[in-house]
């Protein structure tokens, strides 16, 4: 039986004529009612039990096989306003407790996406610590391959006007051409060395800022991330 069939049965158990009547028509309903809607039910119940006590002064001398109660658990009889009016409230306090045990159990399952998203929240700002110290390093790797290519290239420079210089003498010895050749030969190499140098550097500048650049992107995008 569902919600509204049942409501329909209590409209009919309203409508008895007297109240023994009315009490076999509740046995009925009771013993057909589903357990999930029991406490909503039983209000009712108790509802127009008082409304049959207003009427007619007094409950139904078999209203006690309608307590599960005394049924089951051999419990004093609801003989009067007052025992249905205390039966009420401890149904009303009862369903108090079951939404709230429904609200803790509701909370309960927020907690494990809430738990995942802080989970989730910390990993982020500890990897976004990580790379923003990573791009520290790679902007501190940048300066310092800059400063050694502008030291190297300035050497190069150098050698290579001292290369210049002796290709441009003339006029001198047999012995000292001979030597002054094997210095330039040597200052040749030298200067073949320092533009290796140079291109190593410049490519290891390069690599540098690529990564230094990747690195700044990875922490913007965390950053971003943090922030929504």
């Amino acid at each position: 039986m569902n919600s509204i069939e049942v409501k329909q049965e209590l409209d009919f158990v309203s409508g008895g004529h007297n109240s023994v009547e009315t009490t076999k028509n509740l046995r009925h309903v009771l013993r057909s009612i589903n357990t999930m809607h029991l406490l909503s039910y039983c209000k009712l119940l108790l509802k127009m039990m008082l409304n049959l006590s207003s009427m007619t002064g007094s409950l139904p001398q078999d209203w006690w096989y309608l307590n599960p109660s005394t049924t089951y658990n051999n419990a004093h009889e609801m003989t009067t306003r007052s025992d249905v009016i205390f039966k009420d409230d401890m149904i009303t306090r009862f369903e108090g407790m079951m939404k709230l045990g429904e609200a803790n159990a509701c909370l309960k399952q927020m907690k494990v996406p809430l738990n995942a998203v802080e989970h989730a929240k910390r990993n982020a700002e500890t990897e976004a610590a990580l790379a923003k110290e990573s791009s520290e390093i790679s902007k501190s790797e940048v300066k310092w391959i800059e400063l050694m290519l502008s030291l190297v290239i300035e050497e190069r420079d150098q050698l290579r006007n001292v290369v210049n210089e002796l290709k441009k003498q003339k006029n001198v010895e047999a012995g000292d051409e001979t030597t002054n050749k094997t210095f330039l030969q040597e200052f040749e190499l030298s200067l073949t060395k320092k533009e290796n140098c140079i291109k190593a550097l410049e490519n290891n500048l390069c690599e540098q800022k690529e990564v230094n650049n990747h690195l700044l992107n990875k922490t913007k995008l965390l950053n971003e991330k943090l922030a929504t």
